[in-house]
């Protein structure tokens, strides 16, 4: 657009991390009975291990709450076995299941906290499928504004989560993101009220999908 209004030469032929053969839709749809799906979207490199346990701090704060169900997206590359070394010293245990046509796993664990649902792959449908994604910056979460569904921001450890690097991602997806702060408590206050707003959320959706140029 810039180009065009200076008299130059272009032609727009999408963004490519949306033609990436991890988003595509095989038709599947994720329900747990009639709740919010948030889903948990850590990373698909090393980080994605601690990136999850902060996740699930914020998860402990909620409790029980029936209106939600979380749902963990684990990419191909990652291992349960390197999630469960982390996460089972923080008081989560790791229910395996048979692999399901939908990518189901196994689930996690914690007294007094609603359990954490594991899907393997399947990606795009289980984004699709979302109402709201937990997540950190990175190329996922970019895919997943550019679906059209919320994200809602939490900072983690290393490189792309310092607050330059949120800053900067902030300017790359304006309002489609919400970028949390503060204590698990208030972040928890705040994920619920989100998820209570629908009319912030459409707007979020809407965004997301301007942004990426879908």
């Amino acid at each position: 657009q810039y180009l065009l209004q200076h008299k130059g030469r272009a032609a727009y032929f999408g963004n490519p991390m949306m033609d990436d053969e991890a988003i595509r839709s095989d038709g599947l749809k994720y329900s747990i009975g009639d709740r919010h799906i948030v889903t948990l979207v850590p990373s698909s490199r090393g980080d994605a291990y601690e990136n999850t346990a902060r996740m699930l701090k914020v998860i402990e704060e909620i409790g029980h709450k029936q209106s939600m169900a979380w749902i963990l997206s684990l990419a191909p590359n990652l291992t349960i076995e390197e999630m469960k070394a982390e996460l089972t010293p923080l008081g989560w245990e790791y229910l395996p299941e048979d692999l399901d046509a939908k990518g189901f796993i196994g689930k996690l664990k914690k007294t007094g906290v609603e359990p954490v649902h594991i899907v393997l792959g399947h990606f795009g449908d289980l984004i699709r499928s979302s109402t709201l994604v937990l997540g950190m910056t990175g190329t996922g979460n970019e895919q997943v504004a550019g679906l059209g569904v919320p994200v809602f921001l939490l900072r983690g450890q290393g490189v792309n989560s310092t607050w330059r690097r949120i800053l900067q991602y902030k300017r790359l997806l304006g309002d489609s993101i919400y970028i949390a702060w503060g204590s698990n408590k208030r972040i928890a206050k705040e994920l619920r009220s989100l998820l209570n707003n629908q009319r912030r959320l459409k707007a979020m959706a809407e965004e997301g999908v301007k942004r990426m140029g879908v």
